[in-house]
């Protein structure tokens, strides 16, 4: 069995056993560093793993070991920031796998730094984050990987304490990671505005207007505005994802039932309030974008993960038969998104016909000539 489906087995049974059995925070927080320094060491020590690896593996050895040569820059995929920051470790003459390693310790201290802040750090918010945030966006998507970590384990305690000016810095450096990143002074401004309605109707506005831009006229339009980076993902056509719209509107559900029976119960706090605001605005953002899947997940994807606090801060003020039901209902949906994604891992990243997701390897800088024997990859990505 694949050592990824192993780890949830494992990820699931302490998630449960959160709700399940009478524990000590301490206790739980122990478990909760425990999968977390083995989810640590995963990746840090992979090789091959995410259907982006070699290609941005490609990008880093483009870049000069002498220096830092502009000019190479335009000939290579990424923002400005990225790519000087790959440069660095290449100037300082070290391996990609060690640039690897160093964001992978990056973003977990962020994520841990994150459950931490919002007093989330037991297993069960593994069970939520295991699935996409760490095996997409940590593993495979690494520049979002990066942003996503600053915006969970940074950005948002600087909103919730009001350091607006090193927000706004903050996020402007992480745009030049990933320029989508520019999204989040959304959230600030609404924060500003306060007002859980106004962002609650522009939710519904946003997606009225995404099912519009899925028409020909519209979207003609749109693109008549110029906006390259949005127009170079809209001129190859619609790219709607089914499954990704439905979940995204499930969640959407989820997150606001459980807002209003919270309410109702008058027990919003000011952290809950401001990360239900962040999530409107990513829904939001994706909602406009529907019909156009990549740059929907791009821009809107990294702000969502504040629905692991929402959700647990939810699961916590219920009964203890109500916990334990919702709480297994989040890990058959959970597993079924792992299932979803592995296989996406599989077709995407070009594996050999013979994996499944049942055997889906983890492959390690220990074991790296495994890679070539189970997924193709593109000759001009192999050379070092």
């Amino acid at each position: 069995m694949s050592l990824y489906l192993v780890i949830w087995i494992v990820i699931c049974f302490f998630g449960i056993k959160d709700f399940l059995f009478r524990a000590t925070y301490k206790v739980k927080n122990r478990e909760f560093k425990l999968l977390l320094i083995i989810l640590l060491v995963m990746l840090t020590l992979r090789f091959g793993q995410g259907t982006d690896y070699f290609a941005y593996r490609y990008i880093y050895n483009r870049l000069s070991p002498d220096g830092f040569d502009f000019s190479i820059y335009s000939t290579v995929h990424g923002e400005i920031g990225y790519l000087i920051l790959c440069n660095l470790f290449r100037y300082a003459k070290l391996p990609y796998e060690f640039f690897i390693a160093c964001t992978a310790v990056f973003q977990m201290l962020c994520f841990a730094r994150f459950c931490k802040y919002f007093k989330i750090d037991t297993p069960f918010v593994l069970v939520l984050a295991y699935p996409t945030l760490y095996m997409t966006y940590f593993t495979s998507a690494i520049r979002q990987g990066i942003v996503a970590a600053v915006y969970l384990g940074i950005l948002i305690p600087m909103l919730l304490e009001k350091k607006y000016k090193s927000y706004v810095f903050v996020t402007v450096l992480c745009s030049l990671i990933h320029s989508a990143s520019i999204v989040f002074i959304f959230p600030m401004v609404l924060k500003k505005i306060g007002k859980i309605k106004v962002a609650q109707y522009g939710c519904v506005v946003s997606w009225i207007i995404g099912f519009a831009m899925t028409l020909p006229a519209v979207r003609e339009l749109v693109m008549s505005v110029g906006i390259s980076g949005i127009n170079y993902y809209m001129k190859t056509g619609l790219s709607i994802s089914i499954v990704s719209v439905f979940e995204r509107l499930f969640f959407l559900w989820v997150v606001s039932y459980l807002y209003f029976f919270i309410n109702k119960a008058k027990k919003i706090t000011e952290k809950y309030q401001t990360l239900y605001l962040i999530y409107l605005t990513s829904m939001s953002i994706y909602g406009v974008f529907l019909g156009y899947s990549n740059i929907a997940s791009r821009m809107s994807g990294v702000m969502r993960f504040v629905e692991l606090f929402l959700l647990i801060y939810a699961i916590r003020t219920m009964k203890f038969r109500n916990r334990l039901i919702i709480a297994g209902f989040f890990v058959l949906l959970e597993s079924l998104m792992l299932v979803k994604n592995i296989n996406s891992y599989i077709v995407q990243g070009d594996y050999d016909d013979a994996v499944t997701i049942a055997t889906y390897s983890y492959v390690s800088i220990f074991n790296e000539n495994r890679i070539y024997k189970i997924r193709h990859i593109e000759s001009k990505y192999l050379a070092e």
